[in-house]
């Protein structure tokens, strides 16, 4: 099966119907326990989302013959020093001398550095995905320029919704391969901890001048994104997207539907 077939008419009726589309309801409506993230995405906000996949689709040129070796490795090893250099900036103040921003930082230097963590662990497993030239002339995976525009498109703000409207654009352009849908949510992880570390330095540049702006960076932001992309359910938000998946449950016979989570996904391994 050629894993990088384009969606059929099917196909992208049920991504359709996978997603989204209850109007946003006005602010201050929402139920006490409902916070405007946890909302539906309204039509505009899906639709902005799903052409800003597409012109990203639009703008890469594929490169099949170029595999992925260790190209992230870097980006990673320069985001954990800021971080690391940043702790030690803080542990020279005291917590209530520090701008909302910093305290952000602070308070939650224990989720930073566990999802650093995370993702040295899978950067073994996230090589030879497929490559891209990008306008700027940059050759890196193409699921790592859909993790970082996603960022930059959503404003720091990633749920499960705002991923799915992107890539389900992306895809009806450029198909992706399985692997590179699972290999999402440590790139979302990697493009946050960058995003983070620029933030953090602006902020902490901020409170050295003596002259901190209140929430400048919104590291708040930030780290409600890191927390929501750790908690996705791989399998629930990714399935629908999944081109192949698509195809294998249209099976006469039904019996891959009928498969536990795990087996469903050997069995596209085993296929792609």
């Amino acid at each position: 099966m050629n894993c990088r077939r384009r969606a059929t008419g099917k196909t992208k009726e049920r991504r359709q119907r996978a997603e989204p589309t209850t109007a946003h309801e006005t602010p201050g409506t929402a139920p006490d326990n409902v916070t405007p993230i946890d909302r539906p995405l309204d039509p505009a906000t899906q639709l902005r989302l799903k052409d800003g996949g597409k012109r990203l689709a639009q703008s890469w040129v594929n490169l099949p013959q170029r595999k992925h070796e260790d190209e992230l490795r870097p980006i990673f090893e320069s985001a954990a020093s800021t971080w690391a250099g940043l702790q030690q900036a803080l542990s020279n103040h005291a917590p209530e001398q520090l701008s909302k921003d910093l305290k952000w930082m602070s308070d939650n230097f224990r989720l930073f550095a566990t999802s650093l963590l995370d993702v040295r662990g899978q950067l073994k497993t996230l090589r030879r995905l497929p490559m891209v030239r990008t306008q700027k002339n940059e050759e890196l995976p193409r699921v790592w320029f859909i993790a970082w525009t996603l960022i930059v498109e959503t404003q720091v703000q990633i749920t499960e919704r705002t991923i799915s409207a992107f890539v389900s654009g992306v895809e009806e352009i450029d198909a992706l391969e399985d692997r590179e849908l699972w290999a999402l949510s440590p790139l979302l992880k990697l493009a946050l901890l960058v995003e983070g570390a620029h933030r953090g330095q602006q902020a902490f540049a901020e409170f050295a001048s003596s002259k901190p702006a209140e929430q400048s960076v919104r590291l708040d932001r930030l780290v409600g994104s890191l927390k929501r992309v750790s908690d996705i359910n791989g399998e629930e938000l990714l399935e629908p997207l999944s081109i192949v998946d698509s195809i294998l449950r249209e099976d006469p016979a039904g019996l891959y539907p009928r498969m536990d989570d795990e087996s469903r996904q050997r069995y596209r391994g085993h296929l792609c």
